[in-house]
């Protein structure tokens, strides 16, 4: 290679370099502004002292305005479809280093069952937080090892465009509408989607710890499947677990118990907004939103 040609390289490389860190410093700083629950967690924009963790049965099932009238306070919606405990130990650590112990945390323990995928929409905030660096690294090394190369890489994702589209437009209504078949209970497949994962129940242990350490308000919960899908997916096996898990702590198990209808489902994991309101009023029958005072000495409503 001549000289002249060695010389272009070397300042196309160094136009591409700085074009590609100032490009991604400038996809940083527009998602500090977006409406994205998590976006506003590493952008110093989170106002919720009620935190939830947990996968989609979380980020779907929960009618924030209820929880905030009841609880008296706003919602830090840090679930995530397909987020696993592992994941949701991170997010909440992160935010206790940023804000401070949330006064009440709802963690939903389905998601002991996840894998995790969901580490790959986090990619756009591993230079935010090095708990998330460690993991997308360990979990996917090679998207790691492109962003190290590439900065704007870390926000070549669905999510990441979807939370930059929220700079401009709110969260949207996370609660579903539509509804299941009425012979959808008849034609479920066994399954094992239920079993609880060994590293992820490593993970839900580290979280009790954190709640214990700082002496958090914490309501553990299962919430609604059909229950033909929850039998045949092995729910005992996660029943098992978060009843281990949250020993000496009230734990609220509705996976399959409330007095729901099959239209009451969009799907077999998934409550319909019709579900969503009769599971809210299931969770304040049984107590979920007294006092912590009220639950520790046994005079909250109690099914």
């Amino acid at each position: 290679m001549s000289r002249k040609n060695l010389l272009s390289l070397v300042i196309v490389l160094a136009l591409w370099f700085a074009g590609d860190r100032i490009g991604a410093f400038a996809v940083g700083r527009i998602l500090d502004h977006s409406n994205d629950p998590i976006a506003q967690l590493y952008g110093g924009r989170t106002t919720g002292n009620i935190v939830l963790l947990g996968n989609s049965r979380a980020y779907r099932h929960f009618d924030f305005n209820v929880l905030a009238k009841e609880f008296g306070g706003s919602v830090a919606n840090l679930s995530l479809p397909g987020g696993s405990m592992e994941l949701s130990v991170a997010l909440l650590k992160d935010y206790i280093d940023r804000y401070g112990a949330p006064r009440i945390l709802i963690a939903e323990l389905s998601q002991i069952c996840a894998d995790s995928e969901a580490f790959k929409n986090m990619r756009p905030f591993v230079s935010r937080s090095a708990r998330l660096s460690r993991l997308v690294e360990e979990h996917f090394p090679r998207q790691y090892r492109m962003g190290e190369v590439s900065h704007l890489f870390e926000y070549n994702s669905e999510y990441a465009l979807n939370a930059m589209q929220k700079v401009f437009k709110p969260m949207p209504d996370l609660v579903l509408d539509g509804a299941l078949e009425a012979d959808a209970a008849a034609q479920v497949k066994p399954g094992t989607y239920f079993v609880p994962k060994l590293r992820e129940v490593a993970a839900a242990k580290e979280l009790v710890d954190v709640v214990r350490h700082w002496n958090i308000d914490t309501r553990f919960v299962l919430t609604p499947v059909v229950p033909e899908y929850a039998a045949a997916n092995q729910i005992e096996a996660l029943r098992t677990s978060a009843q281990e898990l949250t020993k000496g702590f009230k734990f609220w198990d509705l996976a399959d118990k409330p007095p729901l209808d099959i239209s009451d489902f969009l799907d077999y994991g998934h409550l319909n907004r019709q579900g969503v309101k009769q599971f809210m009023n299931e969770l304040r029958t049984q107590g979920f939103f007294a006092s912590r005072h009220a639950l520790i000495n046994g005079t909250a409503v109690k099914p």
